[in-house]
C-alpha cells in the first residue's frame, strides 16, 4: 500500500513538472516585449485632433480656441476637458507590449481586423502623430490587443486607455445644463444669468450663481440631438461670462416628458440637447419661476 501511494505520488509529480515545462515555454515566449508608447511626450501639447473610428461609427474630439469640443455627425458641443487630458497622458506612458503573433491571418481572432477593432488616430496641425488599432480584451479584461500602423505584429498591452474606445456623445459631453467647458478656464466665470417665462422675469449675480443656496449649476441635461422643434420657447436664459460672451438657452417642449434646450452663442457654439421634465421643473424651482 505504501509503495502504490509511493508510486502515485511520484507519477503525479511528473506530470506537474511535465505540464510546467510547458508552461515556462509559452511564459518565455510571453515575456518577448517592448517597452515605447503610443505617443511620442514630445507632441502631447500639440494635438488638435483626435478620432476613433468603428465600422462606420465615428467620434471626433477637436481643440479649439485651446478648448476641446466633441463632434459627431454635424453636431459640435463641448466635452469634459479632464477627460481629453486624461486620455491623452495614457498615450505618453511607457507601457510593455508584449508580442503575441506576427501573422496577418491570426488578426481577426483577436478582433483586429477592419470590421471589429477600434482605430485610434491622432494629429496636429502637421501630422498623424500616432494611428493604432484596438482589438478584444484577454481573458482577464486587464488588457487588449492592439496594432499600430508602423507594424505587423499583435501585440497585447494594459487596457488603460478604454476611454478612447467610446464613441457615445454621452461619455464625453459636458452634462450641465450652464455647460462648464465652453471657454479657457479663466473665461468660463459666469457674471450673470437671466431666466425669463411669459410671465416673469429674474436674474442672478456673480455671487449668488455660485452660492451654495443656487443648485443651478448642478443639474444636468440628457443626450446632444440633433433634433428641430418648432414648438414655442417656454423658457430662455442668457449666460453671461467673464469673457464677455453670452450663451443663449432656449427651452422648448419636445414630448409630454421632454424638452430640448438650444444653445447658441454669438459665433463658437450652436448644438441642443435633451432634458426631462422632472429636470426642467426643477431649474423653474431653482429659479423661482415656478410661483406667479
Amino acid at each position: 500500500m505504501k509503495t502504490k501511494l509511493i508510486l502515485y505520488f511520484t507519477l503525479i509529480l511528473l506530470v506537474i513538472f511535465y505540464l510546467l515545462s510547458f508552461l515556462n515555454f509559452d511564459e518565455k515566449k510571453y515575456n518577448k516585449y517592448v517597452e515605447t508608447a503610443f505617443l511620442n511626450s514630445k507632441y502631447l501639447n500639440t494635438i488638435d485632433e483626435i478620432t476613433i473610428k468603428k465600422n462606420n461609427d465615428e467620434f471626433s474630439l477637436l481643440k479649439k480656441n485651446n478648448v476641446w469640443i466633441g463632434k459627431k455627425y454635424n453636431n459640435e458641443f463641448p466635452v469634459e476637458q479632464k477627460f481629453v487630458e486624461k486620455s491623452l497622458n495614457n498615450l505618453i506612458k511607457i507601457r510593455k507590449m508584449y508580442k503575441i503573433s506576427d501573422n496577418i491571418n491570426t488578426y481577426s481572432s483577436f478582433n483586429l481586423d477592419s470590421s471589429s477593432c477600434f482605430e485610434i488616430l491622432c494629429k496636429n496641425s502637421d501630422k498623424i502623430c500616432t494611428q493604432f488599432y484596438v482589438g478584444k480584451s484577454d481573458f482577464s479584461n486587464s488588457k487588449r490587443f492592439v496594432l499600430t500602423s508602423k507594424s505587423t505584429v499583435v501585440f497585447k498591452t494594459e487596457a488603460n486607455f478604454e476611454d478612447l474606445l467610446q464613441l457615445e456623445t454621452r461619455f464625453w459631453n459636458d452634462p450641465y445644463i450652464i455647460p462648464q467647458n465652453l471657454y479657457e478656464t479663466s473665461e468660463n466665470v459666469i457674471q450673470k444669468i437671466s431666466a425669463s417665462t411669459k410671465n416673469k422675469s429674474v436674474s442672478f449675480n456673480n455671487k449668488e450663481v455660485y452660492s451654495a443656496d443656487f443648485k443651478l449649476l448642478e443639474l444636468r441635461h440628457g443626450e446632444i440631438t440633433s433634433e428641430t422643434c418648432n414648438n414655442q420657447t417656454e423658457l430662455l436664459m442668457n449666460v453671461e461670462y467673464s469673457n464677455g460672451k453670452v450663451l443663449v438657452l432656449k427651452f422648448v417642449p419636445y414630448t409630454q416628458d421632454s424638452y430640448v434646450i438650444f444653445y447658441t452663442d454669438d459665433k463658437s457654439w450652436k448644438y441642443s440637447a435633451f432634458v426631462s421634465s422632472w429636470t426642467y421643473n426643477r431649474i423653474l424651482e431653482t429659479c423661482g419661476l415656478n410661483k406667479e
